[in-house]
C-alpha cells in the first residue's frame, strides 16, 4: 500500500486509557479508514452473531451495522501492544455468550448502541474491567465522532468539527502562504483544537468505561455517522508471529518472523513487559521461569 506522508494514519492502543485515544485523534483520522479485516471475518461465527444480534427490522441498515461490527471488533485488536492485542478475544467470546443467551431467552437489544452496551454490562465488564471498556468505547466514540445520542456526545462532536475546520486551515496555509509566523500560527491552532478534542473523546470514554453513565439505548445509527470508513477490501490478517523456542545448555532461545515486539512475564496473566532484542532473543533460564509472546507493531492503515 503505498501512501505519502499527508495520506496515512498511524493507529495505536497501550495499556492505558490515554494511550488508547491519542493516536486516532491526529488530523488524519478525521476523515475515517478503511477497516483492517482478518481474510475470514465476514465469514466468521462472530460476524454472522454480531449481524442476528444486531438486527431491528430496518432501524439501522445491515451495511451500517456491519460496519459498526467490524470496526470495533477489528479496530480493537490491530491497536498494537499491550492488552489490545487481545481485545479482539474478548470481543468475540461476549458476542459468543451473548448470543447463546439469546437463543435461550429471546433476549436482543432493541439498537446498535443497545447491543454495544449489553455487552458490556454483561460480558466484558465483569470478567476484563474498565480497562477493556476503554478499548470498546474509545473505538466507537472515534467511528462515531463524538456523537452518542446525548448533549455532551454532541460538544464532543462539535470540538470534532472546530479541530478539522483547523487541520483544513493548517494544511491550505502551505499552499496560500510562506509566511513562516502565519504557518507556525495555523499549526498551533490546529495543536489546541486537537488537543481540546482528544481531551473530550477521551473523558467520555471513561464515563462509560467506569460505567457512570450508559449508551443512549434509542439512539439509531446511521450510515451519515459513518461515513467514509470503508470494510469491503481485506486487506490483511493481523496476527502476532509464532514463537520459536529452543533449549541450548543451561539457556533458551525465542525466534520469530517478521516485525514484531517480544515481550515477556513471570506469570501468563502478566505483567508483560518489553524485551529489547531483536530475534533471535536469548535468556539464561536458571534465573528464574519465564513466560513469552509477541505483539503486533502498530500498523499503518491508509486513508481514503
Amino acid at each position: 500500500m503505498n501512501m505519502s506522508k499527508r495520506s496515512f494514519l498511524k493507529l495505536g492502543m497501550g495499556g492505558t486509557a490515554a494511550l488508547f485515544l491519542a493516536p486516532m485523534l491526529r488530523p488524519r483520522s478525521l476523515f475515517a479508514a478503511p477497516v483492517v479485516l482478518a481474510p475470514d471475518y465476514l465469514e466468521s461465527r462472530t460476524h454472522s452473531y454480531w449481524m442476528k444480534l444486531s438486527h431491528n427490522n430496518g432501524l439501522e441498515s445491515r451495511a451500517t451495522r456491519r460496519t459498526v461490527g467490524a470496526v470495533l471488533r477489528n479496530l480493537g485488536i490491530v491497536q498494537g501492544a499491550g492488552r489490545g492485542q487481545a481485545f479482539a478475544g474478548v470481543f468475540d467470546q461476549a458476542v459468543d455468550r451473548a448470543f447463546q443467551r439469546h437463543l435461550l431467552t429471546g433476549e436482543k437489544p432493541g439498537t446498535l448502541l443497545g447491543l454495544v452496551q449489553w455487552l458490556y454490562d454483561e460480558f466484558i465488564l465483569p470478567e476484563h474491567g474498565p480497562e477493556a471498556g476503554s478499548i470498546l468505547y474509545a473505538v466507537l466514540l472515534s467511528l462515531l465522532r463524538g456523537r452518542d445520542g446525548s448533549a455532551a456526545g454532541s460538544g464532543v462532536h462539535g470540538m470534532y468539527l472546530n479541530y478539522r475546520a483547523a487541520a483544513v486551515r493548517h494544511k491550505d496555509a502551505y499552499r496560500m502562504t510562506e509566511d513562516p509566523k502565519e504557518l507556525l500560527e495555523a499549526r498551533r491552532t490546529r495543536q489546541t483544537q486537537r488537543l481540546e478534542w482528544q481531551q473530550a473523546l477521551l473523558a467520555r470514554a471513561q464515563v462509560y468505561a467506569l460505567r457512570k453513565e450508559q449508551l443512549n439505548r434509542q439512539y439509531p445509527l446511521d450510515a451519515e455517522l459513518l461515513a467514509g470508513w470503508d470494510i469491503q477490501q481485506v486487506v490483511m490478517r493481523v496476527v502476532a508471529p509464532r514463537l520459536h523456542i529452543t533449549h541450548v545448555g543451561d539457556q533458551v532461545r525465542v525466534a520469530w518472523e517478521g516485525p514484531a515486539q517480544l515481550q515477556k512475564a513471570p506469570t501468563v496473566r502478566g505483567p508483560w513487559t518489553d524485551v529489547a532484542q531483536d530475534s533471535p532473543a536469548v535468556f539464561d533460564i536458571q534465573l528464574s521461569k519465564q513466560f513469552f509472546r509477541t505483539v503486533q507493531p502498530e500498523p499503518l492503515i491508509g486513508l481514503p
